[in-house]
């Protein structure tokens, strides 16, 4: 029996469950249903946009490359999709879930993805009607968290005058705003505070930083990237003092009316996105705004085996690649249950996740740093005094002293008893790109000495892995 599913959001999660599913499930429906462009965040306003900043040397020509290339790297997906036949609706997917069933209903919207007609009637021109599916997957992303300026100056300066609160709003930006088109067009500030000393905002300061901008970061934590150990934080922390950058942390009250600098950019994580969804029972009808009331209502109704969150709906990785491995797990359980001719099996809670340890984490900081594995703290609490470290400079390596990147540093983690690999760390020159070595001997649990039998070409970045 032909099965049916509707995706809404075309970010990696989404168009990548598409694809799969269309191999899991060769002959099902798939629709999938995008408010604005195919690509997501991932395409328009994060890892493209901030990944080709880190690329250029001089700002001049960044968007005119930029525009280029999102829109190759867009058709090429859009391609994909076709090739696969998925049907693409481009409108603002609104839900309506009632009674162990569910209904989309599509508005159009324009070219920045805003709804044409909030209130067009069905059937009219700026409506179409509605559309179900058997299984409904939710990988509509995430939006930057924002500061209610308002409600801070209310609560801390009530007598400021509002011209002042106007000033800081209009100097604040996200990476949504910093990564718009007609903003690119003015071109960059001369200067930047970060308000956030996460990934994004640490990637982002070093590029700006490359490209010779005052860089200002104000963390209210003890320290940034505190995903991460402290001994690596601290060689971050070097590089990144290199580039001229300044980082404060503990700062539990900014004064952000003070902050001299150009542009106040606001990095202090991300925040889901639900599409407009709403709950009826007879003469009941409620919004849901957010995701604990919606695995409620779907629990309730019974809906837990037709509806799916995916990508950064899950939580688990803001990460695209988390996402493409997520997407390639749900649709291996629903190949899984098409094969085995079992029907309405799977749940939010049944599908086997990725394993976190082995999806790797980089940084496109100058210097580059890349992760994958166990982290130093957990490994400590897992093995205690069962685990050994080997640590190599690049200094040692001939690629990188040729080439004049011999400022790094890697660090392999490896159990004492098993001598298996837990955790590779790299810090330096293309360390993101070098991290993909690192992946399939941490994901085949390779032994020291399997690593040790390994041969790389030489002179290459790659002898970093040479373990003596």
């Amino acid at each position: 029996m032909t099965k049916s599913f509707i995706i809404i959001g075309a970010g990696p999660a989404g168009y990548q469950s598409a694809l799969e599913l269309r191999k899991a499930v060769p002959d099902s429906k798939i629709t999938l249903i995008e408010k604005y462009k195919l690509g997501g965040t991932c395409l328009h306003r994060g890892c493209i946009p901030s990944k080709q900043l880190s690329c250029i040397e001089e700002e001049k020509n960044y968007l005119k490359t930029l525009t280029k290339n999102k829109t190759l790297l867009m058709k090429g997906i859009e391609q994909k999709l076709l090739k696969a036949d998925v049907e693409i609706i481009y409108g603002s997917a609104n839900i309506e879930i009632s009674e162990s069933s569910f209904q989309i209903q599509v508005q159009d919207c324009d070219d920045e993805g805003y709804v044409i007609n909030e209130n067009a009637d069905e059937g009219s021109p700026n409506s179409k009607k509605n559309l179900s599916a058997d299984y409904l997957i939710l990988a509509s992303g995430s939006k930057p968290r924002k500061i209610n300026f308002d409600k801070y100056f209310k609560e801390k300066y009530p007598e400021i005058d509002s011209s002042e609160i106007q000033k800081v709003k209009d100097k604040a930006i996200s990476s949504d705003s910093f990564f718009c088109d007609i903003k690119l067009q003015r071109g960059f500030s001369d200067s930047y505070c970060f308000i956030g000393g996460g990934y994004i905002g640490i990637e982002i300061a070093s590029m700006l930083a490359k490209l010779g901008k005052k860089v200002r970061v104000i963390e209210s934590a003890e320290d940034i990237l505190l995903f991460l150990d402290k001994e690596l934080r601290e060689r971050i922390k070097a590089n990144l003092a290199k580039q001229g950058i300044k980082i404060e942390v503990n700062a539990q009250n900014i004064e952000y009316q003070s902050i001299p600098e150009d542009k106040i950019f606001i990095a202090i994580g991300r925040e889901i996105v639900l599409p407009p969804i709403i709950y009826k029972e007879k003469n009941t009808v409620e919004k849901i705004t957010d995701k604990n009331t919606l695995f409620e209502k779907i629990s309730e109704l019974k809906l837990n085996d037709r509806i799916f969150l995916v990508g950064d709906l899950s939580e688990h990785m803001p990460l695209a690649h988390y996402a493409y491995a997520e997407a390639k797990s749900l649709a291996k359980y629903f190949g899984s249950l098409a094969k085995s001719d079992i029907n309405s099996q799977a749940t939010n809670n049944n599908f086997i996740k990725p394993n976190l340890d082995l999806i790797p984490q980089v940084i496109f900081t100058n210097t580059e740093f890349a992760h994958c594995g166990m982290n130093l703290d957990k490994i400590k609490e897992k093995y205690p005094e069962n685990f050994f470290i080997v640590e190599k400079n690049w200094t040692e390596n001939a690629k990188a002293r040729i080439s004049g990147c011999e400022r790094g540093y890697a660090r392999f983690i490896f159990e004492s008893s098993t001598r298996r690999i837990l955790a590779c760390s790299l810090i330096g020159h293309l360390a993101t790109d070098l991290i993909s070595i690192a992946v399939p001997l941490i994901h085949l649990n390779l032994s020291y000495e399997e690593i040790q039998n390994m041969v790389f070409p030489h002179p290459t970045l790659g002898e970093l892995f040479i373990l003596d």
